[in-house]
């Protein structure tokens, strides 16, 4: 938002003061020959929300400690002209190093002029600045966020000529890690410049993410009032139609559009996949609403207990910058966890001193109520609950032979070749499979390939019946895969609870159907469907040895979804 002023902000933009605040940025002074200040980076965030600007140039990258200790933070970035490919090298690898250093502690949301094209927001223009952007920003594994399917708008550069006749570009983008990306609603492109050639960009996301409130606190959508019966249930459902009714001509159109540009058929999946989250999303949270859960207070900790397990939260996050600093010495590295160490032993300490005394009087409180069946257990309850709640990974990691890894990329491959044995084929099982017949199977599965068979029953069209069927058989209240889409708002939404009938009209069943045929003409998977969130499961023993946990990984329910036509249709 180059130039532009807080009063402007406020007064043309209809935001007040009570609920938006102005960070000015940082600003470069006007070069010879030029009115205005240049890479400004002005940006408006909600109150109540932590998040810090760090601003990345050729000239200058400002950004404190104090700044890098938000949840949320926004690298904003000014690039030189696209032409000098070699200074937006130099560049991009300084904002690398700055990303890898932000994500260990928070969510990063990279923006600002990146003198590209790639043929974004109806600027179809592509040059060596836009392909180098797109391959260093996938490598960081950020998310574009203006080829999500949620940009509203075109072009984000008007300029006006002489002649009367504009240039439009676009040439300013966002990015997002992707532990934020599911939760952005909108990219809006304002039509209202203010006075500045570059137009505002506004970005929605979902809940009141970056409120710093506790370790292992999150959003989640309220499920509990779903409801089940009655007038309440219908306009639930009619909600949720309604949207997807609008979803389906918009989709439609965007996607004759897409095709008729010559864009990849990945990439029109992966922005399908996008936007219907996105009105999922929205309508979840217009009927629904968040709710922040977590690790309940415990009355255990008295203003000493918490001093020291603040002081703990400090030392992990030391911890956890160390460790993610290729620059650290193997001595920063030891200093670092012994001082996490030494909190956390204090901690414990004075915690299994404080139980004794909580427990004492709990079970005098017991002893003292024994014919209160109901406050009998709520206090047996107590007792036998723990302060400590999931155990997970140190930053360390013993190898195969026995020793203990501290340095961050030797400690991922580690991890790696544990994920990588959990799946190899063992010497007992080699044999075991007949390579004679598996070589049959894909030549004759190539040469089907490629003369296009079509086997009816098979290669027909997905139906709506079948979408309905599958819908039916989620199981409420699972957890959610990398896009949070819940069963228990997705089954009900489509009306697939408590009936067996697929009504007409169902846009929910319609949309999911529309999505499923494109995937399943095309052979094009969308990308988050083949990503998962893995969870290690503590079992026993050492914290340190992988082979002590268990991983599970939770998938989209929408690509298993999909995946269960699939295999009903060949098991069948």
């Amino acid at each position: 938002m180059c130039g532009l002023s807080e009063t402007k902000l406020y007064k043309q933009a209809g935001m007040s003061d009570a609920d938006w605040l102005f960070e000015a940025g940082h600003e470069v002074r006007p070069k010879e020959g030029q009115k205005n200040t240049s890479r400004g980076g002005a940006m408006m965030v909600r109150r109540g929300v932590q998040c810090g600007v760090v601003h990345v140039s050729k000239d200058h990258d400002e950004g404190g400690d104090g700044e890098r200790g938000h949840p949320i933070h926004v690298v904003e970035t000014h690039f030189p002209h696209s032409s000098k490919i070699g200074e937006h090298r130099k560049q991009w690898q300084r904002v690398r190093e700055l990303v890898k250093e932000l994500e260990v502690v928070g969510h990063v949301l990279l923006c600002g002029d990146m003198n590209a094209h790639s043929g974004a927001n109806g600027d179809m223009r592509v040059d060596a600045a836009g392909k180098l952007m797109v391959k260093e920003t996938e490598e960081m594994e950020l998310v574009m966020v203006n080829k999500m399917g949620l940009c509203v708008g075109e072009f984000t550069r008007m300029i006006e000529n002489k002649n009367g006749s504009q240039t439009c570009t676009t040439i300013d983008y966002v990015f997002a890690s992707k532990g934020i990306a599911p939760r952005i609603r909108r990219l809006t492109l304002e039509e209202d410049r203010m006075g500045s050639d570059h137009k505002m960009l506004v970005i929605e996301v979902s809940g009141r993410v970056g409120l710093d409130e506790g370790k292992g606190v999150r959003e989640a959508w309220r499920v509990e009032d779903i409801p089940e019966e009655g007038q309440d249930k219908r306009r639930f459902v009619h909600a949720f139609q309604s949207a997807m009714h609008a979803w389906i001509q918009e989709t439609t159109t965007q996607t004759e559009l897409l095709e008729a540009m010559g864009v990849e058929a990945h990439r029109v999946v992966d922005i399908m996949e996008w936007s219907f989250q996105a009105r999922l999303d929205k309508v979840s949270d217009r009927e629904l609403g968040v709710k922040r859960i977590g690790p309940r207070a415990s009355p255990r900790l008295d203003a000493a207990m918490r001093m020291m397990n603040d002081h703990r939260r400090a030392c992990e996050m030391v911890l956890k910058r160390v460790m993610a600093d290729g620059n650290s010495t193997d001595g920063d590295r030891a200093g670092a966890v012994g001082m996490y160490r030494d909190a956390k032993r204090n901690l414990l300490r004075a915690t299994a001193k404080r139980k004794e005394v909580v427990e004492g009087e709990l079970f005098r409180q017991i002893e003292e109520k024994q014919a209160d069946s109901k406050l009998f257990w709520s206090r047996a309850k107590k007792v036998t609950g723990g302060m400590n709640g999931g155990v997970s990974p140190p930053p360390m990691a013993m190898n195969e032979d026995g020793v203990v890894e501290t340095d961050p990329m030797q400690v991922l491959e580690v991890w790696k070749r544990f994920s990588e044995g959990i799946a190899s084929q063992v010497e007992e099982e080699e044999g075991i499979y007949d390579d004679e017949h598996r070589d049959w199977v894909e030549k004759r599965l190539k040469w089907m390939r490629e003369l296009k068979l079509f086997q009816g029953g098979l290669d027909d069209d997905i139906t709506k019946q079948e979408v309905f069927a599958a819908i039916r058989k989620l199981k409420l209240g699972k957890a959610p895969g990398i896009d949070g889409v819940l069963t228990s708002i997705l089954k009900t939404a489509a009306d697939a609870v408590g009936t067996n009938k697929l009504k007409e009209g169902n846009t929910v069943v319609e949309a999911r159907t529309l999505m499923f045929n494109y995937v399943f003409s095309s052979g094009q998977w969308p990308e988050r469907w083949g990503s998962g969130i893995i969870f290690l499961l503590y079992k026993e023993e050492s914290r340190m040895e992988p082979g002590n946990y268990r991983p599970i990984t939770l998938l989209s329910c929408v690509g298993k979804l999909f995946g269960s036509i699939v295999e009903k249709r060949l098991s069948g």
